[in-house]
């Protein structure tokens, strides 16, 4: 995939209400590219992981914790491999 797009999704506020915006807010905008033909990568470990989030924060130069990261754009082969998946279970929030 070419990703010409990089998505960082940011929040003052830590918490499950700016988690789920955060994903309403991504899931928005790839459905959308999606419609028009674009795909989507989901970069999950740059915020989830302390370190990498920290560093990505310092690129961007925010104060902002970073809660989402995707790049979007137009694939070049049709089979693509996906990387390791963490089990739901382990994400749900109750």
């Amino acid at each position: 995939m070419s990703s010409p797009l990089v998505c960082v999704v940011t929040t003052e506020n830590w918490g499950e209400e700016s988690w789920i915006d955060a994903g309403r807010m991504a899931e928005r905008t790839i459905i959308e590219g999606q419609v028009n033909g674009i795909s989507s990568s989901i970069y999950v470990a740059a915020t989830e992981f302390e370190d990498t989030a920290q560093k990505l924060q310092s690129v961007l130069n925010t104060e902002e914790k970073p809660l989402f990261l995707f790049c979007m754009g137009y694939m070049k082969k049709k089979n693509r491999k996906h990387s390791q998946r963490i089990p739901v279970a382990e994400k749900i929030v109750k």
